[in-house]
Order: C-alpha cells, then sequence, then structure tokens
C-alpha cells in the first residue's frame, strides 16, 4: 500500500492582507508530494 506524503502550509494574516492589498498570486509546487500549489487574489 502506497502511504500518501502529508505537508502543511503555515501563514500569517499579514501575509494574507498583503497578497490582497499587492494584488499578488503565488504558483509553487512540490515535487515530494506531487502538487501544484496556487494561492490568488479574491475580489
Amino acid at each position: 500500500m502506497s502511504k500518501t506524503a502529508q505537508f502543511e502550509i503555515l501563514g500569517s494574516q499579514q501575509f494574507i492582507q498583503w497578497l490582497n492589498i499587492e494584488k499578488v498570486s503565488l504558483v509553487f509546487t512540490t515535487y515530494q508530494s506531487n502538487r501544484l500549489i496556487l494561492t490568488r487574489h479574491l475580489k
């Protein structure tokens, strides 16, 4: 049976607010868990 890789993402409220103020999106990957992670500004 294959074991699913686990990961955790932590961020501060200030970081989320900064993303919204600057209207910034971030995309990053992790080869270890074979995932694409997207954070984006919402209106």
